[in-house]
């Protein structure tokens, strides 16, 4: 197994790279909506965490040239959509992909349902590698906690995707 690092804003390496440069693209983009106004719901300032705005559709067009198969993007649900149809204009099959979070945070839990789910837009080229049978886009498990990171995803999660979107050595950005 080898490691490769790229440093800078993705916006300007991602055109760097070659076409079809990397098997899978797994990606967790700012959702932009960390701070909106929650009508007195949340209770804490997260600063500027998660606050970048990004163009979704330069994104999503960068990604489906660069992968070879597949693309995971974990979204905002005010995103899902836009996402979705970027893909789909490409020519990517796309499904929903949901993590249930067995330990969600409890908060403003006495005041409304908890935050338990995690979406992802599931972007599949043509003919791209697949290796599950009839399995679902719905993965139920743990959160992780990670120092200085607010929303990490789970290792273990990460290795279903990759075990099931990537091919025997292949390569994932």
């Amino acid at each position: 197994m080898s490691y490769e690092l790229h440093h800078g804003d993705c916006l300007a390496v991602m055109p760097t790279f070659a076409n079809e440069s990397y098997d899978c693209i797994l990606t967790d983009p700012p959702y932009n909506h960390i701070n909106r106004e929650t009508g007195g719901l949340r209770e804490i300032d997260k600063g500027v965490a998660d606050s970048e705005p990004i163009d979704i559709q330069q994104c999503a067009k960068e990604f489906y040239r660069i992968a070879k198969h597949s693309i995971v993007v974990f979204c905002g649900d005010t995103q899902f959509s836009e996402w979705v149809n970027a893909f789909n204009a490409l020519g990517a099959t796309t499904r929903i992909g949901v993590w249930h979070k067995t330990n969600p945070s409890p908060m403003n839990g006495q005041k409304l349902y908890l935050s338990a789910m995690a979406l992802c837009v599931v972007a599949r080229k043509p003919k791209a590698y697949f290796n599950g049978h009839c399995i679902h886009a719905l993965w139920t498990g743990a959160s992780e906690r990670v120092e200085g990171f607010d929303c990490p995803k789970p290792v273990w999660l990460m290795e279903e995707l990759v075990n099931t979107l990537v091919p025997p050595d292949g390569s994932v950005l």
